[in-house]
């Protein structure tokens, strides 16, 4: 039979440890902020470059790249920079300034991110 009591004593205990669960937390939050971050990009210029590519558009999958690698740094940061802060307040407020950058970075790529290229 399964015991839930004796799992939580194996796994959940090294996560009691403020080393440990400080560190743990850290990564995580990077590790998140990092997949948002890709997620976005995909879910946002990857629709976009297969209607370009059906057209036959010239660099249809310019953005895409371009994305892939600006908005995951953006995330990986704020992801990073939130599990640092002491305060819920400091990690909402990181993370609106992300979804502002990552919306700014959303409206230039098209335009001014192409060019890079």
């Amino acid at each position: 039979m399964y015991d839930l009591t004796q799992s939580l004593e194996r796994y959940g205990k090294p996560l009691l440890d403020p080393a440990v669960h400080t560190r743990f937390i850290r990564r995580a939050g990077a590790i998140y902020g990092l997949i948002f971050g890709f997620g976005f990009a995909v879910l946002l210029w990857l629709p976009d470059a297969i209607q370009l590519q059906q057209a036959s558009a010239y660099l249809a999958w310019a953005k895409l790249p371009v994305g892939l690698i600006v908005c995951p740094l953006i995330g990986l940061a704020a992801g990073s920079l939130a599990a640092r802060a002491r305060s819920a307040l400091v990690s909402v407020l990181i993370w609106i300034a992300a979804g502002i950058a990552i919306a700014w970075v959303a409206g230039h790529v098209p335009y001014e991110g192409v060019n890079l290229i």
